[in-house]
């Protein structure tokens, strides 16, 4: 009853099926029609509402990369470090409505393994991308081609 008390459809539906209506000449085929129309109207409403709630809830469930990141920039930001030669494997979803996460392959040269580095990286990937949970695993490369040491065709 509270939601008929602020709804004007409410108001409608109560002043419709009131028992004294048929008495002031009011159709009972529309008496018949206004629930349905009215339900559709309240459907559509509750529809049009919760629609980019409905679809952002989608993307999170497949964890798809939210729209505000921005793949390409993340690689190459990520590139612009001086002793970092390639990055593989980077992914990004979200984790919730306002925190993402991301994971990523950094490859370095195997002289340079610095133990600030990770923290530098995540940090900035918090400051520049909004990116409060990041998981980095550096390789290390060999000095004279592109392979990584883990992979068999480098060795």
């Amino acid at each position: 009853m509270d939601d008929c008390l602020i709804s004007p459809w409410g108001h409608l539906h109560l002043y419709l099926h009131q028992e004294n209506r048929n008495e002031k000449n009011v159709p009972k085929t529309l008496l018949l029609r206004v629930d349905p129309v009215i339900s559709l109207v309240i459907a559509t409403v509750i529809f049009v509402g919760t629609w980019k709630l409905l679809r952002d809830s989608i993307n999170y469930a497949v964890d798809a990369v939210p729209k505000s990141i921005d793949i390409t920039d993340i690689k190459r930001y990520l590139l612009s470090f001086e002793n970092v030669r390639f990055i593989h494997d980077l992914h990004v979803w979200p984790l919730s409505t306002t925190e993402n996460a991301l994971t990523v392959h950094v490859v370095v040269d195997n002289e340079w393994l610095d133990n600030d580095f990770l923290r530098k990286l995540q940090l900035h990937l918090r400051d520049r991308f909004g990116i409060k949970h990041s998981t980095i695993q550096v390789e290390t490369a060999r000095k004279d081609s592109n392979c990584l040491l883990d992979r068999p065709e480098c060795e």
